[in-house]
């Protein structure tokens, strides 16, 4: 795959994501459109310190920080949100 291979299907999967954050109405719905956006995201990061930096791993180690800050803070959210309903 060249660079200009992985820029499409990151401007294919940002666009997907942007038309469903548009015509969604569930939150559901939303929050998956925002994750394939991110996801556009990622392949770019790692797509360019592929074919720029080939070297440096500086890419691949943004893309695995931002999926684990973004999976460590849906989890703390949803920690926090049980926690309101929970008996003593």
């Amino acid at each position: 795959m060249t660079l200009y291979h992985l820029i499409t299907l990151s401007a294919i999967l940002f666009v997907i994501g942007l038309f469903g954050v548009i015509t969604r109405r569930n939150v559901i719905g939303i929050l998956m459109s925002i994750e394939l956006m991110f996801n556009a995201a990622n392949i770019n990061f790692a797509a360019f310190n592929k074919f720029l930096y080939a070297d440096s791993p500086l890419g691949q180690l943004m893309v695995i920080l931002k999926s684990e800050i973004r999976n460590s803070k849906s989890e703390t959210n949803s920690n926090n949100n049980n926690s309101k309903f929970k008996t003593i």
